[in-house]
């Protein structure tokens, strides 16, 4: 499940150190996906349709910030959970996309 995972995430697993991680560790890193995909869908739906409804602009951009808020945080946390070695230096971005 968690290889299914890291797929649909097109998380290279060549990258993580997987044989040094405890079984807790990826159950962890397994729900911490799940909920990212929870929230990806989430904010899917929160998308404005139409760019040009100014009517509920300020509550459509508080929720959007919110649940990018979120997202960015179940991504540090899942990059402190299976660390890459890529973000020893670079900056990552936040996990957006399920595919």
């Amino acid at each position: 499940m968690y290889r299914r995972a890291m797929t649909q995430m097109n998380i290279d697993q060549t990258q993580l150190p997987v044989s040094a991680l405890k079984r807790e560790t990826i159950e962890e890193a397994e729900k911490c996906i799940n909920k990212l995909c929870k929230k990806i869908t989430e904010l899917e739906e929160a998308r404005p349709r139409n760019h040009f409804d100014r009517q509920n602009l300020d509550e459509t951009f508080d929720k959007l910030h919110k649940i990018y808020s979120e997202i960015s945080d179940l991504t540090s946390e899942f990059y402190q959970l299976i660390p890459m070695k890529e973000t020893d230096y670079w900056a990552v971005r936040p996990i957006t996309h399920g595919n």
